[in-house]
């Protein structure tokens, strides 16, 4: 997917869990368009789903949203989703909305 207002998305299938690659921000802007990212990501996953936020800049309670629909939808099949590299802003915003409650989160990776 190409850039849409400071955003992007890959999706990875690479053996293990897909992994949907997230760059800049998720809001109301954007939100449409990551929802369209993970609906394929779902569709072309058979297990679990992570979003890897490395490159994530900003999170808002329209991304949440699509988050959580995506969590929903992965938890109806016996799958989960789980957040990795969040930034300090998106992670703040994942534990003042305790979408850590809901989704699995892991901190950034030490190279």
């Amino acid at each position: 997917m190409g850039p849409e207002g400071g955003f992007s998305a890959s999706i990875s299938h690479a053996p293990g869990p897909t992994t949907v690659a997230v760059v800049g921000d998720i809001d109301a802007d954007t939100a449409d368009a990551m929802a369209a990212v993970l609906d394929d990501a779902l569709a072309a996953s058979s297990g679990d789903v992570i979003i890897d936020g490395a490159e994530l800049v900003f999170l808002d309670s329209a991304g949440v949203r699509v988050i959580v629909g995506a969590r929903n939808r992965l938890a109806e099949r016996g799958d989960t989703l789980e957040l990795r590299n969040l930034a300090p802003s998106p992670r703040k915003i994942v534990e003042m909305l305790s979408l850590d409650q809901l989704v699995r989160v892991v901190e950034r990776s030490r190279d």
